[in-house]
């Protein structure tokens, strides 16, 4: 989940340094060791100060002429010596530093903070931010000569995960109230803070052109002015944009809520934002309770090819082998190839001869006791589910799963079912009438190919998201989009959950049959009724119409219905 942290401060402690001559200033950013206040920190690769940049000391301008102690403190040269010193970095930044007179103090100076903010760094690799700064002389420190500075702006801390191509990231604030990140304010030396009264409501950070991001991580800084969002009500977010060009490449979404703030002199880190279309948004089940989904469909291989780990079974007279997994993707379903794993003439068994994957299950296929997938049982055996005298019918309980996303096996009881109640709390109950729950959608991914399904939003999406049709409206469940490979993109690069129509199976005069592929899909909750041979499904229909539930789907080895897990956050 994306959140907001400041960090922990660290206390630099500057020891005291006889002045190199009678015209060189000092400037130190070690700060006073004040709680709240922002130190420089250099080894998450930030620097304030650069060599040959200029400083505005009263009616002086001064130029950086030495960096010294990591960055920490420079030597400024170029300026009059006076007793009450104000000054303010980088010159730049003035409205009119040429005709800046800070003799008087910095209340009212008028600044610009740049709506492109440039990266680049200095001869220690470290990213140099134009952060205004202002300071003022006191204390007989190091022969009146050492001026502490303090920033005016937040910082944002942004450590992004992906191997894609990028040349810039775009930080918007939408925001019901008026707040903006660039654009004309002035100096409130009261408050340690640059007021802005009008200018952007975005700031872009330029990168090299070619610049291709690290799948590893790596992490960059972009300049905000301070702001609050007030007890008004509204949903209010921040947007960040990986920009190639003019595309987005991948967006993300933060909610601020009422009493988020960003305050200048801090460093604010938003968490690692990893594009991997991993689903790492959460979503509410209850009123106290979250879960993420799992990256994709659980699908089955009698075959467990090169990829190998344990089914349920610990019986060896009944193991037969087997692989667990997740979809490589959310929106793959397998269709008619599930019926050639499974059944014949004298019951429904795992079929040794195929090798590919499966993605529609039986009830009794979840691992219960020593039960292998797709063991023929008496169908009494599949009357019973979670918290009954017989166990617990849930393929996260029993079954080590391979996730594709970080490439591991995830251990038995990572992942489970949802609950009717919990799947409906997701749909129906979640936020206000007004809040963006679900679509349905058919994806056009090209070339022919279209996958229909259920589009789920994160608790935190309560708007439509940016680059994508204006048509989607909430909650309509008489209605279904057609949205492009681009668009999609978008979607579960925000944290959406998609559940395609993977249809059913069902086993019939000993063969087994796919029907309503791509059309309408069927998955199991966790919900049985242990007195019937009945078991509670999630009906989703492509084209049209609300999700809801099938109470009386068949719990037996006849009918199959495919399983997307959940796993609880904290």
């Amino acid at each position: 989940m994306l959140c907001f942290a400041a960090s922990g401060l660290l206390i630099l402690l500057t020891s005291c340094k006889k002045e190199v001559g009678p015209k060189v200033l000092r400037a130190d950013m070690s700060e006073y060791a004040v709680v709240g206040q922002k130190a420089y920190i250099d080894l998450d690769r930030y620097s304030c100060f650069a060599i040959g940049e200029n400083v505005r000391v009263n009616n002086s301008t001064g130029s950086i002429t030495a960096l010294e102690r990591n960055d920490r403190q420079c030597a400024i040269s170029g300026v009059s010596q006076s007793v009450n010193y104000y000054a303010f970095y980088p010159q730049n930044l003035l409205t009119n530093p040429n005709s800046v007179n800070l003799s008087n103090g910095l209340n009212g100076i008028q600044v610009t903070l740049p709506n492109v903010q440039t990266f680049r760094t200095d001869a220690n690799g470290y990213q140099i931010v134009d952060n205004p700064m202002f300071a003022v002389l006191e204390g007989a420190n190091e022969n009146n000569y050492t001026l502490h500075f303090r920033n005016l702006c937040a910082l944002l801390k942004l450590t992004i995960c992906t191997g894609v191509a990028f040349d810039a990231i775009k930080l918007t604030l939408n925001s019901n109230q008026t707040h903006y990140l660039s654009g004309t304010g002035t100096i409130d030396y009261n408050n340690n803070k640059i007021t802005i009264s009008s200018g952007n409501d975005n700031v872009t950070l330029a990168l090299p052109q070619g610049h291709v991001g690290n799948p590893l991580g790596e992490s960059f800084y972009i300049m905000v002015p301070e702001f609050n969002i007030g007890n008004n009500g509204h949903q209010n977010s921040l947007v960040i944009e990986i920009m190639n060009g003019t595309t987005v490449k991948k967006r993300y979404t933060k909610n601020l809520v009422n009493g988020n703030s960003i305050l200048a002199n801090h460093i604010y880190q938003i968490q690692t934002l990893s594009f991997d279309n991993t689903i790492s948004k959460v979503f509410s089940v209850s009123t106290n309770k979250t879960v993420v989904f799992a990256p994709g469909n659980l699908q089955w291989s009698y075959s467990a090819m090169a990829t190998s780990h344990s089914t349920a079974s610990s019986n060896s007279n009944d193991y037969q082998g087997g692989t667990w997994r997740f979809a490589p993707h959310q929106y793959d379903i397998v269709g008619n190839d599930n019926a050639n794993a499974i059944g014949n003439a004298s019951g429904v068994y795992a079929q040794t001869s195929y090798t590919g994957w499966i993605d529609l299950f039986a009830w009794g296929g979840s691992g219960y006791g020593d039960s292998r997938p797709f063991y023929y049982f008496n169908v009494n055996n599949y009357y019973y589910c979670r918290n009954s005298s017989l166990g617990n019918y849930d393929w996260g309980a029993f079954n080590a799963i391979y996730n594709p996303k970080t490439r591991n096996v995830d251990p038995y009881g990572t992942w489970r079912m949802l609950t009717q109640e919990e799947w409906n709390y997701v749909l129906y109950e979640r936020g206000s009438n007004s809040w963006w729950r679900y679509n349905n959608v058919e994806v056009d991914f090209g070339s022919g190919i279209i996958v229909n399904g259920l589009i789920i939003y994160p608790d935190e999406i309560t708007s439509k998201p940016a680059g994508i049709s204006s048509y989607m409206a909430v909650n309509l469940p008489s209605n279904y989009y057609t949205i492009s490979k681009a668009e999609y993109d978008i979607l579960e690069d925000i944290g959406c959950a998609f559940l395609p129509t993977a249809g059913k199976m069902v086993f019939s005069s000993g063969a087994c049959t796919v029907t309503e592929f791509n059309v309408n899909g069927l998955y199991w909750t966790d919900d049985s009724q242990p007195t019937y041979n009945y078991a509670t499904a999630l009906q989703i229909r492509s084209h049209g119409g609300a999700p809801s539930f099938a109470s009386q789907t068949y719990r037996t080895d006849y009918n199959f219905c495919s399983v997307r897990l959940a796993r609880d956050v904290n």
